[in-house]
This record gives structure tokens, sequence and C-alpha cells, in this order.
């Protein structure tokens, strides 16, 4: 029992230090969302989603309205052995995933409009100024959380987990996940953001 009443108090503190992580969608948000993939996107499919994307460092960054989901498909991963017949299969999965699977984020508007966001510009688009080294946590914790890539899904990123270096062409802002993911993001002398990525640094297949 004691066991058990330990791992539930590691699981509900996991979930308190990282907000919006199992966050429950608007119904009408997520029929938008599926009617604009349908239409943008016919065919394709994803493994997870939609899922709804908040916290407060979002609300900070865009504002109390702005509202946040993505759906995701991670790549197979490649085969642990040189053999022809798992690379045969390796690539055909991998045609698969890259001609049938889907992976992207979207703002819902107030008028349940669904925005893409597929690049920088689409992320800067609502998004506060960096004024302070503070702002810099805040914002790029929002846009890393946002931001997918490769076997990386969108997922909720607080402004604590956030390293700042100002210099004199403005701020870098990166994460650390060690075997989860590596994430940068930098902002112009104005607290523009400029660049984003984010890494996977999880184990593969030797």
């Amino acid at each position: 029992m004691k066991t058990k009443l330990i791992g539930a108090s590691l699981f509900a503190l996991y979930f308190a230090v990282i907000p919006g992580l199992v966050a429950q969608g608007d119904k009408k948000e997520i029929d938008a969302v599926h009617t604009f993939l349908k239409k943008a996107h016919p065919n394709k499919k994803w493994q997870t989603g939609p899922t709804l994307l908040a916290s407060d460092a979002l609300k900070k960054a865009y504002g109390e309205r702005a509202r946040f989901y993505y759906v995701f498909s991670a790549p197979p991963l490649p085969p642990g052995a040189n053999l022809p017949e798992l690379i045969k299969a390796y690539q055909a999965r991998l045609k698969d995933h890259n001609e049938n699977y889907l992976s992207v984020t979207m703002r819902v508007e107030g008028d349940g409009k669904v925005v893409p966001l597929t690049t920088v510009g689409d992320l800067r688009m609502g998004l506060m100024n960096v004024k302070s080294e503070e702002d810099a946590r805040i914002v790029a914790a929002a846009v890393l959380s946002l931001h997918g890539s490769g076997r990386v899904a969108p997922g909720v990123v607080i402004p604590a987990e956030v390293r700042v270096q100002k210099h004199k062409d403005g701020w870098q802002a990166t994460v650390e996940r060690r075997l989860q993911f590596q994430g940068m993001v930098q902002f112009n002398k104005n607290g523009e953001m400029t660049n984003i990525s984010k890494d996977f640094t999880g184990p593969v297949p030797p």
C-alpha cells in the first residue's frame, strides 16, 4: 500500500508541475480542428490527438483567449540490425508514414477558424515581445510547447526549465530534457523570435 501511495503522489506531482499536459479540449474546437484537417489534409491520419495544449506560459505569451491543439505522428524507428529484410520493412514503414501520416499544431480562433502553425512567422502571430530574461523564459516555454519536430511531439514546457543567455543581438533560450529533446529559441534585440529548434535526444536502436 505504501508503494502505491508513493507512486500516486509522484504521479500527481508530475502533472501539477506541468499544467495542461492532460487538459481536455472543447468539443466545438475539436470539431473545428477535425473539419480543418479533413479539408486541408484529406486522407491523412495521425497517431495522437487532437490534443489541447494549455499552460500559464501560453496564456502569458499569447493571451488568455488563445487556444492551441495538435495532432502528432512519430516516424518509425530504424532497425536495430543491418539485415536486408529489416531494412526493407523499415523503408516500407517510413514510406507509409511520409505519405499517410500528419503532425501539425494549430491555433483555434474565437470564430472557430483554425490556423496551422508551421513556420516561425506563424508562431510569432499574437506572441508577446521579449523585453527581459523573464520574458524570454515565458515566451520560449510557450513556443517550445507548441513546436514539434521529427520524433518530438508538442508538449507543455514550463519557464523554470528554460535557461536564457543575453547577448548583444538579443537573447537565446535553451531547454534540455535528458533522453527527450534539446530545444532552442532565439530572439533579436527587438524581442522578436527569429528561430526555433527542438531536437530528439532519446535512445534509438544501435
